[in-house]
């Protein structure tokens, strides 16, 4: 309430060295199905869950609660720069509030579709790289009631959301195998050369969850 933005936490699976798919792109499933399904449970109990444009062309992801018992449906929300995402995606499905976040000046070519499947646009401001500006982002959406965040997704936007400080949580399943260096990243820190520019990040717990650790972190500053 006092930021105006919803409390973002970030969830990132892995291998031991950090990396979330092999070279060919290879990432179902990494960790096991203990964890998969308490990924579920956080979604339960998120209001809101966010993803890119990216991930869902590549996974086509429901981003639904697919859990035994009355668990509310989260809204599913979608950062969406070029309008890529098509009406039929999985995660435009009825049974939950669906929003897109757009930039400014999106044509109404690529909006109005979404709008006639119940779809609601948002249209954010660009940052200085032409980026959705995350910020404004998150004000559109703290507008839309969503008072808290469960982002799943891709290394870049991860990077983003850390660099820019706007994570309160992180959480991070580590399964017990090794993928190599050819494989792809946790995160994204372009331009990252000394250590006082990495993020700084507390932990606040660290527990089994099947064969893998999940561990709660926050961030330092």
């Amino acid at each position: 309430m006092l930021l105006a933005r919803p409390w973002l936490t970030l969830k990132l699976a892995a291998s031991l060295d950090g990396r979330t798919a092999t070279a060919s792109g290879e990432s179902r499933w990494i960790t096991g199905e203990a964890a998969r399904a308490e990924v579920h449970r956080l979604r339960g109990e998120a209001g809101a869950v966010m993803t890119t444009s990216a991930t869902v062309i590549a996974d086509n992801p429901q981003l639904d609660v697919r859990l035994p018992g009355g668990w509310r449906q989260p809204d599913r929300i979608v950062l969406d720069r070029f309008g890529r995402v098509p009406a039929d995606a999985r995660v435009w499905a009825p049974g939950a509030r669906r929003y897109a976040l757009m930039a400014e000046g999106t044509p109404a070519a690529l909006t109005n579709p979404l709008q006639a499947n119940g779809v609601t646009v948002l249209l954010a401001r660009l940052d200085d790289h032409q980026k959705i500006d995350l910020a404004d982002a998150l004000k559109l959406l703290a507008v839309q009631e969503v008072n808290e965040l469960l982002v799943e997704c891709g290394p870049t936007l991860a990077g983003s959301l850390l660099r820019q400080g706007c994570v309160d949580e992180v959480v991070v399943y580590l399964a017990p195998r090794l993928l190599g260096d050819l494989a792809k990243p946790l995160v994204r820190l372009p331009n990252l050369v000394r250590l006082a520019q990495a993020p700084r990040l507390r932990y606040v717990s660290a527990v089994l969850v099947g064969e893998d650790l999940r561990m709660v972190l926050r961030p330092l500053d």
